[in-house]
């Protein structure tokens, strides 16, 4: 998906790719889009380009994307050369916090986490993005609830959430359940496994905003309850007040969007 939006974020003008289970995503595809969808718009008017990417990003160069298969590549540098406008990439978790934040609903310091093929999370500790000495902040999913007899992770450990709490793995086992009661109760296993592995992050940052995103037949009213029930129960003290678990409220645009929010950052950082 890519889009020429406004400085809200608003697409103005849209363009999808259909891919098929065995597609890759290459960098000249990305090329070609951006060069596609800025042939249609004056490029006085244009501020930048935004890139939102899985994986760890450095500087513009995505280090690792398991997902996309991509290593090392400097798509920002890429992008500069041949367009002549300021690039910016960051993590797709990062850009969907950023749109949580002024689109929806999100604090000034929150835990946002996002539930599809893997899982993910991005922190904001008053307003400023914590992104890691390594850029790999948020890799929540290889946080391992059970390293001895766990399932093995691609990762190398095991019993990591992301062997657990992923849309495709929690669809597998409610297509196995005998019963509707049954598929209820792995939503509510599921939302507790979550539970326990925020239960560090937030007894740490003293985070009381905690952002769900994935699909609503996952991120469901039993999935957040058991995950709110659970956090209760393991953070809650005199010394830290209640911290709310929450669906988000930006719709399926929104790393788009926060990849728009990324691109007026870097524009008004750099003077303009």
């Amino acid at each position: 998906l890519g889009a020429v939006t406004d400085l809200r974020g608003t697409p103005l003008l849209r363009m999808e790719m259909a891919l098929g289970p065995d597609n890759d995503i290459n960098a000249d595809m990305i090329v070609q889009r951006v060069d596609q969808l800025r042939t249609d718009i004056d490029a006085d008017t244009i501020i930048g380009i935004g890139i939102a990417a899985t994986g760890v990003v450095e500087d513009g160069v995505i280090r690792e994307s398991t997902v996309l298969g991509w290593r090392d590549l400097d798509l920002r540098g890429m992008l500069e050369r041949r367009f002549g406008f300021p690039v910016t990439i960051s993590n797709d978790v990062v850009c969907s916090m950023l749109a949580e934040r002024f689109f929806g609903h999100g604090d000034k310091s929150m835990l946002f986490i996002k539930i599809d093929r893997g899982i993910g999370a991005a922190t904001l500790i008053d307003d400023v993005t914590v992104i890691g000495q390594n850029h790999a902040g948020g890799e929540i999913g290889h946080i391992s609830l059970d390293p001895e007899s766990g399932v093995l992770c691609p990762c190398g450990k095991r019993g990591c959430l992301e062997t657990m709490v992923t849309s495709p793995v929690i669809r597998e086992r409610i297509r196995r359940a005998s019963t509707p009661e049954e598929q209820l109760d792995i939503i509510r296993s599921c939302g507790e496994q979550l539970a326990a592995a925020l239960a560090m992050p937030i007894g740490l940052l003293d985070i009381n905003d905690i952002c769900v995103y994935g699909p609503p037949d996952i991120v469901n009213a039993a999935f957040l309850e058991a995950t709110q029930r659970r956090v209760d129960m393991v953070s809650s003290s005199k010394f830290h007040k209640h911290t709310s678990v929450r669906r988000c409220q930006v719709g399926s645009d929104i790393a788009l969007r926060g990849s728009a929010i990324d691109v007026v950052h870097h524009y008004i950082e750099n003077g303009h």
